[in-house]
């Protein structure tokens, strides 16, 4: 099967194109439909279900300012000058880099969420729209350091490359 909007092969039963971002629409039979839709809601507030569809760049850009600004360059920082008050600035570069990876892996990894998807209510989801892998998270983590990588949102496909290379992408509660 290939993406509608781009022509991008996708995977089998995939939710989201991993090259552009569009939602898939789905050829599957009955049975696989709901089976699908089944595993994308949530329960919230006495049984009451809501699915999730692609947070929205907005959300996006606050989960960067309070993931890379607050935790990146104030809290990490705080706690490697803690730990190593006496350490160089290579000790201090190296444990910085390894705060940040230990960061994101994680909160991505056990809960789907860091600190800025709690407060915007998203979380990490592959394109079957399931919990992402290890790996997955892995690759999602290492490729925040690809030099001008938050810059690949201003791109015609606005899909940070941190979701195009793992396969997966930020969702967001539906206000439908």
């Amino acid at each position: 099967m290939y993406c509608s909007k781009c022509g991008n092969e996708l995977i089998e039963n995939a939710a989201f194109c991993s090259n552009c971002g569009e939602m898939v629409k789905s050829t599957n039979t009955k049975k696989k439909k709901e089976e699908k839709k089944e595993s994308i809601k949530e329960e919230v507030n006495n049984s009451e279900e809501i699915e999730l569809q692609k947070a929205s760049q907005g959300k996006r850009f606050v989960d960067f300012i309070i993931d890379y600004v607050v935790v990146g360059r104030l809290v990490i920082p705080f706690m490697v000058g803690l730990l190593f008050p006496y350490g160089d600035e290579v000790t201090w570069y190296v444990a910085n880099i390894i705060f940040v990876i230990l960061y994101f892996f994680i909160f991505e990894h056990f809960t789907g969420k860091t600190l800025g998807k709690v407060i915007t209510r998203t979380k990490v989801l592959n394109l079957l729209d399931e919990k992402p892998t290890a790996g997955q998270i892995l690759i999602r983590t290492l490729s925040r350091f690809i030099p001008f990588e938050p810059f690949s949102y201003l791109s015609t496909r606005p899909v940070g490359w941190h979701d195009t290379l793992s396969k997966t992408y930020v969702a967001e509660k539906s206000s439908n």
